[in-house]
């Protein structure tokens, strides 16, 4: 059962999530700035994810599109108090240019039939998988993007 419009309150746990359980998040500057159950949006500041050349860290942008797509069905699965662990399966990301200024990670769902899918297949076969894309927003535009194949099982009670 979902448990209502919480969307500030979600996007504070994820972010304490983030910091604390994957600590390289603090370092890169990840911040949730918006859920809404359908969306999620992260924003990072370049400084810290800069390479050589003075443009985004391909290894930081990679690692904030795979938490955004990662990130949504966490807080999806957790506002159905479903005790799962979600992974990454494989992935496919493109750069389209250079990211120059903070940037933001975008990840959509594909459909609400294809979510309610994915929790079902979860709940009645323990495991399911669901494949989303998310892009790295900066500039005018989408700088790259990300085809993920995220698998979700659920926890074995303890």
């Amino acid at each position: 059962m979902i448990r209502g419009e919480h969307n500030d309150y979600w996007a504070g746990v994820l972010e304490e999530f983030f910091h604390t359980e994957i600590p390289i998040t603090a370092h890169m500057g990840v911040e949730v700035v918006h859920y809404d159950r359908h969306n999620l949006e992260l924003a990072a500041p370049l400084a810290p994810n800069e390479n050589d050349k003075g443009t985004g860290f391909g290894g930081s942008l990679s690692s904030l599109l795979t938490l955004a797509g990662w990130g949504l069905l966490h807080l999806n699965a957790a506002e159905r108090d479903i005790d799962c662990d979600i992974m990454i399966h494989k992935g496919k990301i493109e750069y389209l240019k250079p990211v120059l200024e903070d940037f933001t990670a975008r990840c959509g769902l594909p459909e609400e039939g294809g979510l309610a899918e994915f929790f079902n297949r979860l709940q009645h076969r323990g495991h399911a998988k669901i494949d989303l894309r998310s892009e790295i927003l900066a500039g005018n535009g989408c700088a790259a993007f990300f085809d993920g194949r995220y698998v979700a099982m659920l926890r074995k009670e303890q």
